[in-house]
């Protein structure tokens, strides 16, 4: 396995009809779970992931709680996955998106066909 210092996040929403969605990252026609390198600033995985996902999301940072937190594997890598629940729940979702030419909200659904190139483990994996 390599070791990468790559931490991966999405946030979940639920807007006011009570559809839930994830967030993910657009790369071309397919879609990805949003990752961050770890910066040498000494940000911890939490910190990384929290910071870079709310450059893209308009959320209140105290509106978001931490879900779950595991480690998905594949290709060759072990990475850190967290994901956060917005407690705030616009009507529509793509609102509180800053940029959606890279971003997007899919239904959970569509975030399985998502993980399905990942093995998700219950122990997070810190390099």
């Amino acid at each position: 396995m390599t070791k990468e210092n790559i931490v991966a996040g999405t946030i979940m929403i639920t807007n006011k009809a009570e559809e839930t969605f994830f967030l993910v990252a657009v790369e071309g026609e397919s879609n990805t779970l949003p990752t961050v390198e770890m910066s040498g600033e000494g940000k911890s995985p939490l910190g990384s992931i929290m910071e870079s996902l709310l450059k893209h999301v308009n959320v209140d940072s105290e509106s978001l709680r931490l879900l779950d937190l595991t480690n998905i594997r594949g290709n060759g890598r072990n990475i850190p996955l967290f994901v956060f629940d917005a407690l705030e729940k616009p009507a529509d979702v793509d609102t509180v998106l800053t940029d959606r030419s890279h971003f997007a909200w899919k239904k959970s659904s569509d975030i399985t066909e998502i993980l399905t190139d990942w093995e998700l483990g219950g122990v997070p994996i810190y390099h």
